[in-house]
Protein backbone atom coordinates (compact mmCIF):
# COMPACT_ATOMS: atom_id res chain seq x y z
CA UNK A 1 0.00 0.00 0.00
CA UNK A 2 2.87 2.33 0.96
CA UNK A 3 5.70 2.83 -1.81
CA UNK A 4 9.05 4.48 -1.27
CA UNK A 5 10.05 7.15 -3.52
CA UNK A 6 13.88 7.31 -1.99
CA UNK A 7 15.54 5.19 0.54
CA UNK A 8 18.98 5.52 1.01
CA UNK A 9 22.32 6.49 3.37
CA UNK A 10 23.98 9.70 2.52
CA UNK A 11 26.69 11.99 4.31
CA UNK A 12 25.82 10.09 7.45
CA UNK A 13 21.99 10.50 6.86
CA UNK A 14 19.43 8.51 6.36
CA UNK A 15 16.92 9.73 3.79
CA UNK A 16 13.49 8.69 3.44
CA UNK A 17 10.47 9.65 0.74
CA UNK A 18 7.50 7.31 0.77
CA UNK A 19 4.09 7.50 -0.17
CA UNK A 20 0.68 5.90 -0.49
CA UNK A 21 0.73 4.11 -3.74
CA UNK A 22 -2.29 5.76 -6.27
CA UNK A 23 -4.07 2.78 -7.05
CA UNK A 24 -6.75 3.17 -9.42
CA UNK A 25 -9.43 0.15 -11.05
CA UNK A 26 -11.76 1.37 -13.56
CA UNK A 27 -15.31 -1.01 -12.15
CA UNK A 28 -18.80 -0.11 -13.44
CA UNK A 29 -17.82 2.31 -15.39
CA UNK A 30 -16.38 4.07 -11.85
CA UNK A 31 -12.45 5.41 -11.28
CA UNK A 32 -12.19 3.26 -7.70
CA UNK A 33 -9.22 4.66 -5.66
CA UNK A 34 -7.99 1.03 -3.43
CA UNK A 35 -6.08 3.01 -1.67
CA UNK A 36 -8.49 6.57 -0.88
CA UNK A 37 -8.66 5.73 3.10
CA UNK A 38 -5.49 4.37 3.75
CA UNK A 39 -2.56 6.82 5.25
CA UNK A 40 0.74 6.61 6.28
CA UNK A 41 1.02 5.80 10.16
CA UNK A 42 3.97 5.41 11.62
CA UNK A 43 7.68 4.21 10.93
CA UNK A 44 9.60 2.25 12.42
CA UNK A 45 13.54 1.48 12.05
CA UNK A 46 15.53 -1.89 12.54
CA UNK A 47 19.21 -2.75 12.19
CA UNK A 48 20.97 -5.80 11.14
CA UNK A 49 21.48 -6.52 14.87
CA UNK A 50 17.57 -6.05 15.91
CA UNK A 51 16.19 -7.28 12.65
CA UNK A 52 13.49 -10.04 13.62
CA UNK A 53 11.72 -11.92 10.16
CA UNK A 54 8.30 -11.40 11.97
CA UNK A 55 8.34 -7.45 11.53
CA UNK A 56 9.54 -4.56 13.77
CA UNK A 57 11.31 -5.67 16.67
CA UNK A 58 10.98 -4.83 20.60
CA UNK A 59 14.33 -3.16 19.93
CA UNK A 60 13.98 -0.72 17.39
CA UNK A 61 16.41 2.12 16.55
CA UNK A 62 13.84 4.70 16.10
CA UNK A 63 10.20 5.25 16.05
CA UNK A 64 8.32 8.58 14.33
CA UNK A 65 5.87 9.58 16.45
CA UNK A 66 2.04 8.92 14.78
CA UNK A 67 1.27 11.03 12.14
CA UNK A 68 -1.99 12.49 11.45
CA UNK A 69 -4.85 10.31 9.96
CA UNK A 70 -4.99 11.39 6.56
CA UNK A 71 -0.55 12.30 5.73
CA UNK A 72 -0.15 10.81 2.23
CA UNK A 73 3.20 11.76 1.92
CA UNK A 74 6.39 11.61 4.53
CA UNK A 75 9.97 12.51 3.94
CA UNK A 76 12.22 12.50 6.65
CA UNK A 77 15.86 13.00 7.31
CA UNK A 78 17.46 11.43 10.06
CA UNK A 79 20.76 10.91 11.59
CA UNK A 80 22.26 9.28 14.69
CA UNK A 81 21.32 11.78 16.99
CA UNK A 82 17.99 10.71 16.42
CA UNK A 83 17.96 7.56 16.99
CA UNK A 84 17.37 6.25 20.34
CA UNK A 85 19.83 6.69 22.99
CA UNK A 86 21.40 3.29 22.97
CA UNK A 87 21.93 3.16 19.41
CA UNK A 88 22.90 7.27 18.92
CA UNK A 89 27.16 6.05 18.41
CA UNK A 90 26.02 3.91 15.30
CA UNK A 91 27.94 4.03 12.32
CA UNK A 92 25.50 5.22 9.29
CA UNK A 93 28.45 3.68 6.93
CA UNK A 94 27.68 0.69 8.53
CA UNK A 95 24.46 -0.01 9.34
CA UNK A 96 21.94 -2.09 7.48
CA UNK A 97 18.64 -0.24 7.96
CA UNK A 98 15.45 -2.25 7.74
CA UNK A 99 12.75 0.53 7.34
CA UNK A 100 8.88 -0.34 8.20
CA UNK A 101 6.27 2.09 7.56
CA UNK A 102 2.96 1.34 8.97
CA UNK A 103 -0.21 2.16 6.87
CA UNK A 104 -3.20 3.43 8.62
CA UNK A 105 -6.66 3.26 7.57
CA UNK A 106 -8.48 0.42 5.18
CA UNK A 107 -8.09 -0.06 1.96
CA UNK A 108 -11.32 -0.71 -0.85
CA UNK A 109 -12.88 -3.65 0.97
CA UNK A 110 -14.93 -5.08 -2.24
CA UNK A 111 -11.81 -3.84 -4.68
CA UNK A 112 -8.52 -4.69 -3.25
CA UNK A 113 -6.55 -8.19 -4.05
CA UNK A 114 -5.95 -10.26 -0.75
CA UNK A 115 -3.22 -12.22 -0.41
CA UNK A 116 -0.63 -10.69 -3.15
CA UNK A 117 0.65 -8.01 -0.94
CA UNK A 118 -1.95 -5.25 -2.17
CA UNK A 119 -3.62 -4.65 1.52
CA UNK A 120 -0.28 -5.35 3.64
CA UNK A 121 -0.25 -2.86 6.54
CA UNK A 122 3.16 -2.68 6.66
CA UNK A 123 5.63 -1.76 4.10
CA UNK A 124 9.55 -2.84 4.04
CA UNK A 125 12.39 -1.10 2.52
CA UNK A 126 16.17 -2.30 3.27
CA UNK A 127 19.34 0.03 2.51
CA UNK A 128 22.98 0.69 3.64
CA UNK A 129 25.44 3.21 2.63
CA UNK A 130 27.21 2.29 -0.34
CA UNK A 131 29.45 4.89 -0.52
CA UNK A 132 32.24 3.07 1.25
CA UNK A 133 31.17 -0.25 -0.62
CA UNK A 134 31.96 1.86 -4.01
CA UNK A 135 35.21 3.55 -2.57
CA UNK A 136 36.57 0.18 -1.65
CA UNK A 137 35.49 -1.78 -4.28
CA UNK A 138 37.45 0.48 -6.33
CA UNK A 139 40.46 -0.19 -5.01
CA UNK A 140 40.27 -3.31 -6.60
CA UNK A 141 39.14 -1.89 -10.32
CA UNK A 142 42.97 -1.24 -10.93
CA UNK A 143 43.38 -5.16 -11.26
CA UNK A 144 41.42 -5.08 -14.59
CA UNK A 145 44.34 -3.60 -15.82
CA UNK A 146 46.65 -6.03 -16.00
CA UNK A 147 46.59 -8.70 -19.11
CA UNK A 148 45.99 -11.88 -18.66
CA UNK A 149 45.40 -12.49 -14.94
CA UNK A 150 42.34 -12.94 -14.03
CA UNK A 151 40.98 -9.88 -11.38
CA UNK A 152 39.92 -12.14 -8.35
CA UNK A 153 39.76 -9.24 -5.59
CA UNK A 154 37.88 -6.84 -8.06
CA UNK A 155 35.20 -9.65 -8.85
CA UNK A 156 34.78 -10.85 -5.31
CA UNK A 157 33.61 -7.15 -4.39
CA UNK A 158 31.22 -7.19 -6.79
CA UNK A 159 29.86 -11.01 -6.44
CA UNK A 160 29.66 -9.76 -2.07
CA UNK A 161 27.77 -6.83 -2.60
CA UNK A 162 25.18 -8.36 -5.44
CA UNK A 163 24.61 -11.51 -3.38
CA UNK A 164 23.50 -8.70 -0.67
CA UNK A 165 21.90 -7.17 -3.41
CA UNK A 166 19.60 -9.95 -5.05
CA UNK A 167 19.05 -11.49 -1.00
CA UNK A 168 17.32 -8.30 -0.42
CA UNK A 169 15.14 -7.97 -3.36
CA UNK A 170 13.99 -11.94 -3.46
CA UNK A 171 12.97 -11.20 0.86
CA UNK A 172 15.64 -13.51 2.14
CA UNK A 173 16.72 -10.91 4.45
CA UNK A 174 18.58 -12.56 7.35
CA UNK A 175 20.72 -14.42 4.41
CA UNK A 176 21.65 -10.26 3.44
CA UNK A 177 22.39 -9.66 7.36
CA UNK A 178 24.49 -12.68 7.59
CA UNK A 179 26.63 -11.42 4.32
CA UNK A 180 26.50 -7.60 5.37
CA UNK A 181 28.16 -8.58 8.28
CA UNK A 182 30.41 -11.21 7.06
CA UNK A 183 31.47 -8.76 3.85
CA UNK A 184 31.49 -5.51 5.40
CA UNK A 185 31.94 -5.59 9.29
CA UNK A 186 35.17 -4.80 9.18
CA UNK A 187 35.31 -2.39 6.16
CA UNK A 188 37.22 0.90 6.33
CA UNK A 189 34.47 3.68 6.34
CA UNK A 190 37.26 6.61 6.29
CA UNK A 191 35.86 8.13 3.30
CA UNK A 192 38.11 10.33 1.52
CA UNK A 193 36.40 10.20 -1.81
CA UNK A 194 32.76 11.46 -1.04
CA UNK A 195 30.17 10.33 -3.45
CA UNK A 196 26.61 10.47 -4.63
CA UNK A 197 25.63 7.01 -3.51
CA UNK A 198 22.12 5.68 -3.59
CA UNK A 199 21.59 2.43 -1.31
Amino acid sequence: MIKFNELRVHNGHLLIDAEVRHTEKLINGQIIDLYKDVYISQIKIDNQDTFLTTGPSQNLIYESSTFSEGTKHISLDIDASDFFIDYQNIDMNKTMFFVYIIAGGTPNPLYTPCGCGMDNEISLGVTFSMCPIYNETVNYAKEIEEKCVLPKAFINMILQYKAIQYSIASGHYTQAVKYYKKFYNDLNTDIKTPCHCNG
